[in-house]
């Protein structure tokens, strides 16, 4: 198998179009996911993988209603959005772990660097 056929399958592998929903929270949307051939999985939950945005329900609340917000807005006019699932891998709430590009921006990373989450291993 031919090195960029190997990085490809190994890379791309769970690569999906998906449609937003709503977003939950500043580490938290609601997607529809494409599959491919007409097959949609809805209304999935999903986490945004490596970060940790501020709670909207403790202390934190009122960074986590900007972080929430920013997601929002900058998710509301979004053309395209792919995501990366971990091979599938959920968290404890049954999330689907994901990163998240909007018209080829990573949002994972962008919500760290414009300081809305803090990232996490």
């Amino acid at each position: 198998m031919s090195e960029h056929l190997e990085r490809i399958m190994h890379e791309d592998r769970y690569v999906y179009g998906a449609k937003l929903v709503r977003v939950v929270d500043g580490d938290t949307v609601v997607l529809d996911v494409d599959l491919g051939f007409g097959t949609w999985l809805h209304n999935q939950h999903c986490r945004l993988l490596g970060i940790n945005a501020p709670e909207t329900h403790t202390e934190t609340r009122e960074a986590g209603e900007a972080a929430t917000a920013w997601l929002r807005e900058l998710l509301a006019d979004t053309e395209e959005i792919l995501i990366r699932s971990h091979l599938d891998k959920k968290d404890s709430f049954r999330r689907l772990l994901i990163e998240l590009w909007a018209d080829g921006h990573d949002i994972n990373y962008c919500m760290v660097q414009d300081g809305h989450a803090r990232s996490v291993e």
